[in-house]
């Protein structure tokens, strides 16, 4: 178990004290989590990809304040010996974005604290997953904002490290999926997000 893994788990099996709960509550990043929508793209869309990305974005405001994963952030931004306060403004952008590869975007972060996150595209099921059921999609999306989140915030502090950032993305990722019971679908479906190496391996990259 790897020194940083130790020091997330120890910090999440301690009782909280009243004033550092308070603390955290008051300082949960999740009151800067928010969802936006371009009305131009929102305007050319046909009613059924509107109804699609609304709810894709709803699950991922939900997945990201979800109290469990909020305390985790808390204890990656102690042990990064960064302030909440340096993150302005999380936004869930309600339609997808291409970069120039054609890959869909996943998030991005700028030089003043703010953080995109962006939804997949609802070609990527046909081609990636076109047998998955409801709850393995379900699970997908959720990991895979997750992994965003984790990725964008590091780079508030590491910038254009991306080497650095994609390592540490793993390793806290892992952390936290850690207390999870993965099954070989769910792993399976985590080396979609990761897909240079099985899981807990130092090998593995967010894909973007």
């Amino acid at each position: 178990m790897t020194a940083i893994y130790e020091a997330i788990l120890e910090d999440k099996a301690r009782v909280w004290k009243s004033s550092e709960l308070k603390d955290m509550l008051r300082r949960s990043l999740s009151k800067r989590i928010r969802i936006t929508a371009d009305p131009h793209k929102r305007g050319k869309a046909s009613t059924k990809l509107r109804r699609y990305y609304e709810k894709y974005t709803v699950l991922v405001s939900e997945t990201l304040k979800e109290p469990s994963f909020q305390t985790f952030v808390h204890s990656l931004l102690k042990k990064e010996n960064m302030e909440v306060e340096k993150i302005a403004d999380v936004q869930i952008k309600t339609f997808p974005v291409k970069k120039e590869n054609g890959n869909s975007l996943v998030g991005k972060c700028s030089n003043k604290g703010v953080i995109c996150l962006y939804p997949q595209g609802i070609r990527f099921w046909r081609k990636r997953m076109p047998n998955g059921r409801k709850d393995e999609i379900t699970f997908y999306i959720k990991c895979r904002a997750r992994a965003a989140l984790i990725h964008e915030i590091l780079h508030t502090k590491y910038l254009s490290k991306e080497g650095r950032v994609r390592e540490l993305t793993r390793k806290y990722f892992n952390a936290f999926m850690r207390r999870n019971e993965l099954d070989q679908n769910k792993q399976r479906i985590i080396q979609k997000i990761f897909p240079t190496a099985p899981l807990h391996k130092p090998e593995q990259s967010l894909k973007r």
